[in-house]
């Protein structure tokens, strides 16, 4: 009897592994709902690339990626690629090293500017930017943050009507994050000023610097009127929230546009031809 009913066990745990196993490789664990479109993608040459980031210009494609060197760190990669491909490919870092974020932004001359993070030797993160020559030479990189730490998570805004550029980012330093700015001119040099009458006139800006709260991860946007203005995330100690301001007004007029007791953070921002802000 005993024999039989080992069988029969053994026969039925047999039955439902098979099943599931079944029902495991036929059905998903997940479900997505059918795409509208897929659009095919083309890899690099090199399976290491990754971190890319891209700008599409009037004559072909601008993009900036990393290259991992296994062992020694990653290459800093820029090059416009055309309908026929690489057009002039060139590696700028001339070791490996620590590099994050490279981002490629045309101003309103349709001119590309580089811009990235690169880790010195004492471990500082630091916001570098290099200019695009005609004949695609990149001038000599120039660091935009003036503070030791991690300046990292930078973002690029190109304003409507000058040549210049804007660099956010967020800087660490004493133990907590502040959010910063830098005018870089159309020379492609971190300016102490900004050209335009509403904006801050001394440049880094510190656009939020409270000794209370943590803020990170800023975007911003150019209103076609030549204001700036950011958002981004902060921690009161209590609450996650997200924080706007227009840095034609003074740093204590940035107002809380997400501030309730749930988690609110990872906002962007943008502005309509009309001058109007969104954010989500």
């Amino acid at each position: 009897m005993k024999r039989i009913k080992s069988i029969l066990i053994g026969a039925l745990l047999t039955f439902a592994s098979v099943t599931f196993a079944a029902e495991t490789n036929e059905s998903h664990w997940f479900h997505f709902d059918t795409p509208d479109e897929i659009v095919p993608s083309t890899m690099l040459e090199n399976h290491f690339a990754y971190d890319a980031g891209i700008a599409a210009a009037k004559n072909g494609l601008w993009l900036a990626w990393l290259e991992f060197v296994p062992g020694k760190g990653d290459e800093l990669w820029v090059d416009r690629r055309g309908k026929g491909g690489w057009l002039s490919k060139k590696r700028l870092s001339a070791v490996p090293a620590d590099f994050a974020r490279p981002t490629v932004t045309l101003d309103s001359e349709q001119k590309a500017w580089l811009t990235y993070e690169a880790k010195d030797t004492d471990g500082n993160w630091n916001v570098f930017v290099q200019s695009l020559e005609e004949r695609r030479m990149f001038r000599e990189a120039l660091k935009v943050s003036d503070m030791k730490g991690a300046n990292i998570n930078h973002q690029v805004v190109a304003f409507p009507s000058d040549k210049g550029l804007c660099i956010i980012w967020q800087a660490g330093s004493m133990g907590q994050f502040d959010i910063e700015s830098c005018y870089v001119n159309e020379g492609g040099m971190p300016q102490r000023t900004f050209p335009f009458p509403r904006l801050p006139k001394t440049s880094p800006d510190c656009i939020s610097c409270s000794l209370f709260q943590n803020e990170w991860h800023p975007s911003a946007a150019a209103k076609p009127n030549g204001e700036l203005c950011v958002a981004w995330d902060s921690f009161d100690g209590e609450s996650y929230n997200v924080r706007v301001r227009n840095l034609a007004d003074a740093p204590e007029k940035a107002g809380v546009i997400a501030g309730t007791r749930a988690f609110e953070g990872n906002a962007q921002i943008a502005s309509d031809k009309n001058g109007k802000l969104w954010v989500s």
